[in-house]
């Protein structure tokens, strides 16, 4: 499971809930966020994998991405081969300072992106790039899921 310093769980039971949730998908393979009361099911912004789903793929986030679309990614495979799982009554809310929640601390500082560099458009580059690893992933999945 992915998560950021700026996360809070405020749904009690989640764990349970994941529990229950997770037993939908006996092949193992799935990605599953939480409402974060921000992105909640337009974007996965907290992916939540299998250990099966790892260890196919050889890693939790794409290791070329700097900072952005390393959840991209992931919900987008996720959707490519339908396990996609958004669980909308569970809040664990993400506090990012646009949301008013938080302040624009040191952290977010260090993430920002500017025109001259612009660690959003070189993360978005990747996508691109790397194609062929994305759909080679979409198989691999679909590979295990036929298991």
């Amino acid at each position: 499971m992915t998560a950021n310093d700026d996360q809070v769980y405020i749904d009690a039971g989640w764990d349970v809930r994941l529990d229950a949730e997770i037993k939908k998908y006996p092949d193992g393979v799935f990605c599953m966020w939480f409402n974060d009361k921000w992105e909640s099911e337009n974007f996965c912004t907290f992916p939540i994998l299998s250990r099966r789903w790892v260890e196919t793929l050889g890693y939790l986030q794409f290791p070329f991405f700097e900072h952005f679309f390393a959840d991209a990614w992931l919900w987008m495979l996720a959707k490519a081969v339908g396990r996609e799982h958004y669980i909308e009554d569970m809040v664990v809310e993400h506090r990012h300072w646009k949301t008013g929640k938080s302040e624009k601390d040191a952290t977010y500082e260090m993430h920002a992106t500017s025109e001259e560099d612009s660690r959003q458009a070189r993360d978005r580059a990747v996508i691109d790039k790397f194609e062929r690893y994305f759909l080679a992933d979409v198989e691999a999945l679909k590979a295990i899921m036929k298991q």
